[in-house]
């Protein structure tokens, strides 16, 4: 889907190691969770209690092949393969009215970090939950990649189709950078006739949006923002889209809902200083499928409204927290062929 191809090999492996070292800019978990680190050695600390104290949480490995096997917490990983857990039942991981959730965090997490969100979900919901670390994240082995971590996540889904699950009993959500992933392989699965549901939390409208703003409001000053600040918000758009590393959160999301209307659901962020240059609102024709949300406590204005607490954003002309407006979805979707 990705690759691109010079005639003259240097220059591709030039624009190869360009692409990676600006991807792991974008996604930097490798420099937060590499297995030496004293955060990650406590963050797996965690976890092991985590486990022993919830028996159905299961580490497990996976190949890109969508081949999967149970594994030791810490185990070292062998190449072509990556760490995921299982939160489901032992001894029904398999049954095609069970529900599952595969759970995609943002830049700088791994699974570790998340687990919590992701027990909780299956406890809720009753559902199986998987979660898992692309390579270059947590104890998976390479670098991190663009086009690994899109095929983690069709290895996992593969996997679960060749159980003989239903497309219908999967849910994918994606949060941040997680949400670009997730939008865009579900859209590929979809344009097969493969009816999986997503559910996009708190995201950008693209990563090439992302970057730009980003580097546009680190300018200080109104007028340089404007003026050079967009200059290198055009700049990081247009090397975002040379490099191939481009996911368009927007468009994907609406290509589903061309397809099956409700198929794809999610919030986007209200007077956020940080994302209100490229959040959904100022990009989408009008769709019942995203709603605006805005922090419940004013007095916390100065937090980035897509890493806080879903339970801390509340809708706006309305009384729904956006934690609850993803449960109902998720209940909404995963109970109609029960």
């Amino acid at each position: 889907m990705f690759k691109f191809t010079y005639i003259n090999e240097s220059l591709e492996n030039a624009y190869l190691g360009l692409r990676s070292s600006i991807f792991s800019i974008i996604y930097p978990a490798p420099t937060i969770v590499k297995p030496r680190t004293t955060l990650f050695n406590g963050i797996q600390s965690l976890v092991k209690s985590f486990v022993k104290t919830h028996a159905d949480c299961h580490p497990v490995i996976f190949d890109f092949a969508g081949n999967m096997q149970f594994a030791e917490l810490g185990q070292i990983m062998q190449p072509g393969n990556f760490e995921a857990i299982f939160i489901a039942n032992a001894k029904n991981l398999y049954h095609p009215n069970n529900k599952y959730i595969i759970y995609l965090g943002g830049n700088t997490s791994c699974y570790q970090i998340l687990i919590s969100d992701m027990y909780d979900l299956h406890e809720q919901h009753n559902a199986c939950v998987i979660g898992f670390n692309p390579p270059g994240v947590g104890m998976s082995p390479g670098p991190s990649d663009l086009d690994k971590y899109c095929d983690g996540l069709r290895s996992i889904i593969n996997h679960l189709a060749q159980k003989g699950i239903p497309y219908t009993r999967m849910l994918v959500i994606g949060h941040s950078l997680g949400a670009g992933i997730a939008a865009h392989v579900v859209n590929d699965y979809r344009q097969e006739g493969k009816e999986l549901y997503l559910f996009v939390d708190r995201t950008m409208i693209s990563v090439g949006d992302a970057a730009g703003s980003t580097l546009r409001n680190g300018v200080p000053t109104r007028l340089l923002r404007y003026t050079i600040g967009y200059f290198l918000y055009l700049i990081a758009k247009l090397l975002i889209k040379f490099l191939k590393l481009e996911l368009h959160v927007a468009k994907s999301f609406l290509n589903i809902n061309s397809i099956a209307p409700d198929a794809a659901n999610g919030m986007m962020a209200h007077e956020d200083e940080m994302l209100i240059d490229y959040c959904l609102s100022g990009a989408l024709p009008t769709t019942p499928h995203f709603k605006q949300f805005k922090l419940k406590d004013d007095t916390d204005k100065n937090r980035r409204t897509h890493s806080i607490a879903r339970t801390a954003l509340v809708e706006v002309d309305g009384h729904e927290s956006a934690d609850q407006f993803l449960h109902r979805f998720i209940k909404r979707k995963l109970s109609l062929s029960e």
